[in-house]
């Protein structure tokens, strides 16, 4: 790790925010890394206590790698400070922080609570409340920023892969958070007893799928979610049923939209390995977010991929066989799709509809057969997978503007013409 790197960045976001920030390798060793501030020397000074500073920035450094965060922290004597770790070869290496500062005004300060619980003098409480002075203060919403600004530091000296870790676990986080704030919403407006889960949202939640809605899918799993999990109780194992209840119903709906079976069953194969290792319903939440990402991925990663070899296939077998009667559960089953999910992929790839499609092939190779002066319209008709020559008109004409027979008659005359 390039240590000359971090200086370098701790010192450039110093000079941007104006605020104390510091870092500390903690290969160092050092027992104790004081602020630096005349406050904490004087304080050091008149009550002889050497503060626990070190461990303290181990401690909340420690937390701020487990949320994925920069860490907002008060330490013993009431300042707030925030640290982000610096991680490299997989750990710990040190950290990078900022403070101490105070978020409220300085006669809000508990400093009266401060000198008598460490028995200091008036007299010398007197010269130490002045150097308060030293302690910027600054608005609680500046200290977020800050934080978050911090937090872009920690990550330009750390390894990608941690880097990658907290982008992942920040987006975990919030969908949790979002998650817990449903759950709460519910049970506030309704007794427990009157939470039921709601297996219509489940076929919501399937059709959801087919129709290649993402955004209605996500919102429907998370409704299914809320319900779960409020009407679940404390219970960790009805609660374990539930889900993969639901992870079946994700599975049938992946498997419905075309996805490898392959990788349908080897999803379901880690899902079903890492839930019966859970013990706790926050190690279930946890868990549950990036397990269901997952799925999403699967069903919606790639789909103009998935969506071209669909449409290759169909659009094969609808020349090949336009003669015939064709339906769209045939050409679904060839695809091996659902004739929901062929129907919307075909509208939004083709831009037209599977019908419309369908008709224009029928119609381009009728044309070829009106050429033939031989063939009758009703057997031309037929053998372009009309079911009679009444409707083979009606088509031919909404499409070309023109009835079959005056198309007819307009090609001799134009062939007459060139003789």
């Amino acid at each position: 790790m390039d240590e000359a790197k971090v200086k370098l960045s701790i010192m450039r976001y110093h000079e941007a925010t104006e605020v104390t920030s510091h870092y500390i390798m903690f290969k160092d060793n050092a027992e104790n890394i004081p602020c630096n501030t005349k406050f904490c020397e004087e304080f050091k000074r008149l009550t002889g206590k050497k503060l626990p500073c070190m461990n303290i920035k181990k401690y909340y450094c420690e937390q701020a790698a487990r949320l994925g965060e920069c860490y907002v922290y008060y330490c013993p004597i009431g300042f707030c400070h925030w640290i982000a770790p610096i991680i490299s070869e997989g750990r710990i290496q040190g950290a990078v922080y900022g403070g101490p500062v105070l978020i409220t005004d300085k006669q809000e300060y508990l400093f009266e609570e401060l000198v008598a619980k460490n028995d200091i003098p008036l007299k010398e409480a007197h010269d130490l409340y002045i150097y308060l002075e030293s302690i910027q203060q600054i608005k609680p919403q500046r200290v977020t920023a800050l934080s978050e600004m911090l937090l872009l530091v920690s990550k330009s000296v750390s390894d990608i892969e941690y880097v990658k870790s907290i982008d992942h676990q920040t987006l975990v986080n919030k969908q949790q958070e979002e998650l817990y704030q449903s759950i709460n919403r519910i049970k506030e407006n309704l007794s427990i007893s009157n939470i039921k889960y709601s297996i219509d949202k489940e076929k919501y939640l399937l059709s959801a799928i087919e129709d290649l809605n993402i955004e209605e899918t996500k919102q429907i799993l998370n409704e299914i979610l809320v319900e779960l999990f409020a009407s679940g109780g404390e219970d960790t194992d009805i609660l374990i049923t539930r889900i993969l209840e639901l992870v079946v119903i994700l599975s049938k709906g992946a498997l419905a939209g075309g996805v490898n079976y392959v990788e349908v069953f080897w999803l379901n194969g880690i899902c079903m390995k890492e839930i019966f290792e859970i013990n706790t319903i926050e190690e279930l939440y946890l868990w549950l977010t990036p397990m269901l990402e997952r799925f999403m991925d699967l069903l919606f990663k790639n789909r103009e991929i998935k969506y071209a070899d669909i449409i290759h296939k169909a659009c094969m077998y609808i020349k090949e066989n336009y003669m015939n009667k064709i339906t769209l559960e045939d050409v679904a089953g060839i695809a091996k799709v659902t004739p929901n999910y062929l129907s919307k992929i075909f509208k939004e790839s083709m831009g037209k509809t599977f019908t419309h499609y369908l008709n224009l092939i029928r119609i381009e190779n009728s044309k070829k057969m009106l050429m033939h002066e031989d063939m009758t319209l009703e057997e031309i008709a037929i053998k372009s997978g009309f079911t009679d020559q009444s409707y083979f008109t009606k088509v031919f004409k909404k499409l070309m503007d023109i009835s079959p027979k005056k198309y007819r008659q307009s090609y001799i005359r134009h062939s007459q013409d060139l003789d």
